[in-house]
């Protein structure tokens, strides 16, 4: 016999129940899918975040002198995850092919012709909310398709009730002056990095400088030069590894790496902004966590049943650099600040605009399993959703694993206040590196997360041939997987920002220079014998076809992972314009015409 299946859930109905009508409540709830029969609720619910009047839009058309490139989403759109499952869900057999084909005729970013109008009107996934609001928020409707069943607990006491804040009623952006933010929805993007940063956070960063509408393409204060959107804001939470509470300086040691020195220049002091994680400042910062995470000191960080022991128990605090810190980190930041986080290993391939438009909560698919990924992770400041899962951490070993958090919310019946979008928007290649999909895989076809980093040799021209423009066109972002040791530009391993960054540029290549240096003085005489032989029957084998192949150029084929590097880096030299055509402008420069 199967071992019964262990419940997490450590609150009563009544509690389930109180999280549903928060969030919804809240206007967190877009979504029209239904509530589950169990959390009880009785009648239809009001729903204020489903405006009656939707008004889809058809793709923007392009600038007729400019027609390789595509439009920005229209400020304020917002993305209808609803429609986009349809298309996209796995559970129904979808292909990421076809679902990025979607995406992109929706959204402007093919300009293949010949389609037809019914197909591209059946094809519409971006909507804006009507001028005025409707005169009555559309219901939200009870499960009465799937059977009841009672809620399994976790063994022991009940939680008490969760403390939460009054519900507020939420403006629209069409309440808001153009170009303003909603203070109740930042659109601040969250990353976390602990230890010496690399070519993995810059590459992030360089992502979302291309493709982000940052409004780095004019001069504020300069006549006629407002932008009519709110600018989305990066921050990068450095964790040092130093005692909380000690005297760090992150600015000095960022200003010293060549890698994070470039985004410390004024010009991008109100789009990117670095700030220390203090782990126990942070976890004292979180009401549900506050009186109760120093239980766990001698296994503070628990992912997925792997722990890491806290190094100071005289102090009560922990703060250890680890990638496993970044699983509670997220809904860390989330809950506190509200916005969306990225793991490091992640590349913005467009605009984010119709997604910051969708006001729920969201994280998207772990390839075919019924699990979400946090890889990507929208949530709320103070939510009742964010709540439950602290506190039920606390009572599973403050485990924040995705799979963990997801059985959380799947044990409470609460898993549909997440969005879990397709795995397609964020992550187009985790299908088929799982070895699903294989007979109408995606472009570029990756089956290995490496094949980024290293293509095939069949498939190895297709990265400088189609570049950016090819790969995965249609996703919001691409996730390659925590290949932290592969280099992003094995040809040039530096940050090659042109002259305004020359400094950092020419350090980072001494450094390496004296790093080979220092290897092959270690080399030892039978090293330096075998490197030579080895060196010899190369050249005796040359004519071979196999040994033609051995003898290539390594770099005359460029990687994925090279392409996107030297295409992003030319955006900051001045010698492109970004994915939508906009230059960047130097307040030292004369701008470039569009």
């Amino acid at each position: 016999m199967h071992a019964r299946r262990s419940s997490s859930l450590v609150f009563s109905e009544e509690q389930l129940r109180r999280v549903w009508q928060w969030e919804v409540s809240s206007g967190h709830y877009p979504s029209m899918r239904t509530i589950p029969r169990e959390i009880g609720i009785v009648s239809s619910l009001p729903n204020p975040a489903r405006m009656k009047q939707r008004m889809y839009m058809d793709p923007q058309p392009r600038d007729r002198d400019r027609l390789h490139v595509p439009p920005r989403p229209v400020p304020g759109s917002i993305a209808d995850l609803d429609a986009i499952l349809r298309e996209c869900d796995f559970e129904t057999d979808q292909y990421v092919r076809d679902c990025l084909e979607y995406l992109r005729v929706a959204s402007g970013l093919d300009d293949l012709p010949g389609r037809t109008s019914e197909q591209v009107d059946a094809w519409r996934y971006a909507f804006i909310e009507a001028q005025q609001p409707a005169t009555e928020s559309a219901a939200l409707f009870i499960d009465q398709t799937s059977p009841s069943r009672a809620f399994k607990l976790r063994p022991g006491p009940l939680e008490k009730a969760l403390d939460l804040p009054a519900v507020v009623s939420r403006s629209n952006d069409v309440d808001l002056p153009a170009g303003s933010c909603d203070p109740a929805y930042p659109r601040i993007f969250h990353m976390f990095w602990a230890g010496p940063f690399t070519d993995k956070p810059y590459m992030a960063i360089l992502s979302y400088l291309y493709t982000q509408n940052t409004g780095l393409d004019r001069l504020f204060g300069a006549s006629n030069n407002t932008i009519l959107v709110c600018r989305p804001k990066f921050w990068i939470w450095i964790a040092t590894g130093q005692p909380s509470g000690s005297v760090t300086n992150i600015t000095a040691a960022l200003a010293d790496n060549p890698w994070s020195e470039p985004f410390l220049h004024p010009r991008f002091k109100d789009v990117i902004e670095f700030r220390e994680w203090d782990t126990t400042a942070q976890l004292d910062s979180i009401p549900e966590l506050r009186n109760d995470w120093r239980q766990f000191q001698d296994a503070l960080i628990n992912s997925g049943g792997y722990i890491v022991n806290a190094e100071s128990r005289k102090k009560q605090d922990y703060d250890k650099p680890s990638v496993l810190l970044s699983n509670l980190a997220r809904w860390v930041l989330c809950h506190r600040f509200g916005g969306i986080y990225i793991d490091a290993d992640t590349i913005f391939l467009r605009d984010w605009e119709e997604l910051w438009g969708w006001r729920g909560a969201f994280a998207y698919r772990w390839s075919f399993h019924d699990k979400f990924n946090s890889a990507v992770l929208r949530m709320h400041a103070g939510s009742a959703i964010g709540s439950f899962i602290f506190r039920t951490a606390l009572r599973n070993g403050l485990d924040f694993h995705p799979m963990k958090v997801s059985k959380y919310l799947q044990d409470g019946q609460l898993d549909r206040l997440l969005f879990r979008c397709p795995d397609a928007l964020f992550d187009p290649g985790f299908l088929t590196a799982e070895k699903y999909q294989m007979d109408r895989p995606p472009s570029p076809e990756f089956n290995e997360f490496g094949h980024f980093f290293e293509a095939p040799l069949r498939h190895s021209a297709a990265p400088q041939v189609v570049g950016f423009d090819g790969f995965f066109r249609g996703a919001w972002s691409y996730h390659w997987h925590s290949f932290w040791k592969a280099s992003f530009d094995a040809v040039s391993d530096w940050p090659e920002l042109g002259p305004r960054f020359i400094d950092g540029e020419s350090r980072q290549r001494r450094r390496l220079l004296m790093q080979r240096t220092q290897s092959l003085k270690s080399e030892t005489q039978k090293e330096k014998a075998a490197r030579s032989r080895m060196a010899k029957a190369a050249q005796n084998t040359a004519h071979t076809s196999q040994a033609g192949l051995e003898d290539m150029d390594p770099h005359r084929d460029l990687s994925w992972s090279t392409v996107l590097k030297r295409t992003f880096e030319a955006y900051v030299r001045g010698e492109r314009p970004s994915m939508y055509g906009e230059w960047l402008v130097w307040p030292d420069e004369q701008p470039k015409a569009r």
